[in-house]
């Protein structure tokens, strides 16, 4: 296990002396798997307020597959909270502070695998990034999306009833007290803001690219069925005996960060064409975008299945 880094041998004493300081079980530190549960637990992101229920399913989860569960946090910015003023400056930095959150506690602890709790907007995007980067067992649980809001009959939602509700009251249209009634009532409780905004649409990639399972970017975040998929015993690499996946990150200068397959070709075609023999491209991704310093950095995902 890559976890014996840190727990065996006469050499590693002082590690396992620590882990036994945190309560892990004698018998149980050489033979069970150390599984690292990432959480962006917060009580300041309406997406993230739930996490704790979904963590304890996911440690219960770990435990009943014969693994050893560690938590540690990572930070969640609400882009709806901070945005309109100084705070949207660390939205987008947040998500490198994110992946190299993950990858730093994987790395240091010597983890077999991650559970990676998350949810909204660029939470979601560095989980998968530090994933890509680590290339060990990896699973996401998304905490899926807030249930819409409730006016009599009228459905309401976060962006049609408050912000544009702020558009209506600046022409007019509708009193304070309206406005503020839209306010109370459009955000009812925990979840990801109701529409296809980033957090959501990021979830229900998450899934389509397999690093999620079934249902989880669309269960709402009060269900129980969320719940149940936290707690679900599964937590695989995806790289199975019939098909492969490529997870890569590139710059002009070459890859960055690769796992699966030695990646050559990067173009999505050029990927098809390598492989389209004994494989099969089920789904794929590509995303290039600049960097701070100017650089243009890409992100590749290709899932292939045998023929």
């Amino acid at each position: 296990m890559r976890s014996d880094r840190v727990k065996k041998g006469p050499q590693r004493a002082p590690s396992r002396a620590l882990l036994y300081a945190c309560g892990v079980d004698s018998e149980d530190i050489y033979k069970k798997p150390f599984i690292g549960i990432a959480s962006s637990y917060t009580d300041v992101v309406p997406g993230h307020v739930h996490m704790e229920r979904l963590k304890s399913a996911i440690e219960k989860g770990i435990y009943a597959s014969g693994g050893i569960s560690f938590t540690f946090g990572t930070p969640a910015i609400c882009d709806g909270i901070a945005m309109g003023h100084k705070g949207m400056n660390y939205s987008l930095p947040s998500r490198e502070l994110i992946a190299d959150c993950v990858e730093t506690m994987a790395q240091a602890h010597g983890f077999d695998g991650l559970v990676l709790l998350t949810s909204c907007d660029k939470i979601t995007p560095g989980m998968l990034m530090a994933a890509a980067r680590l290339n060990i067992p990896s699973i996401v649980v998304t905490a899926g999306p807030m249930l819409a809001g409730r006016k009599g009959s009228k459905r309401l939602s976060l962006v049609r009833d408050t912000f544009e509700a702020v558009g209506n009251f600046e022409a007019g249209n509708i009193k304070k007290d309206e406005l503020e009634e839209l306010t109370l009532r459009a955000c009812p409780g925990a979840g990801s803001c109701q529409g296809l905004y980033t957090a959501n649409t990021m979830n229900c990639l998450t899934e389509a690219m397999g690093m999620s399972l079934p249902g989880a970017g669309t269960s709402p975040a009060v269900s129980a069925k969320k719940e149940r998929l936290a707690y679900r015993r599964r937590l695989t690499n995806h790289l199975r005996d019939d098909g492969f996946c490529i997870i890569a990150t590139f710059d002009e200068n070459g890859p960055l960060r690769c796992s699966g397959l030695p990646v050559v070709r990067y173009s999505i075609e050029e990927l098809e064409a390598q492989f389209n023999d004994e494989f099969q491209l089920l789904t794929s991704l590509r995303d290039d975008h600049k960097t701070p310093a100017g650089r243009t950095q890409s992100f590749v995902f290709a899932l292939f299945q045998k023929r």
